[in-house]
């Protein structure tokens, strides 16, 4: 495919969610898992979190990302940190997989939906 072609394909996707309108979160799940069925993408059930892993072009992208922890790497790329550091953030506990798992979940999303303001002993002064 040309990147015109890619384009104008993208310019037709646009077309057809300017008529969907606006619609419910769980609305926009079905109508992702249904065109990704239709592409012949592996589908998975609504709610599950994706497949681990990153692509190498997702992964060269994120090597850009600022390092956002303390210490003197800081504010680096993450292309940039030792990687001895780096694997010292990613312990891969128990606890970090079900916390992975627990943001993919509808309550989850219900919660970062919701316009509550975060209680008085978390905002920011």
């Amino acid at each position: 495919m040309t990147y015109e072609h890619n384009v104008q394909l993208r310019r037709d996707a646009e077309g057809v969610m300017d008529l969907i309108g606006e619609r419910e979160a769980h609305f926009w799940e079905c109508l992702a898992e249904m065109a990704r069925a239709k592409a012949g993408m592996t589908a998975r059930p609504i709610g599950q979190p994706p497949p681990e892993g990153m692509g190498e072009r997702e992964a060269a992208r994120f090597e850009k990302t600022p390092w956002p922890y303390g210490g003197l790497s800081m504010g680096l790329p993450v292309g940039d940190v030792d990687p001895e550091w780096i694997a010292r953030h990613v312990d891969g506990s128990d606890f970090d997989r079900r916390l992975r798992l627990y943001v993919a979940t509808a309550r989850f999303k219900a919660r970062m939906d919701r316009s509550d303001p975060p209680p008085a002993h978390l905002r920011r002064r």
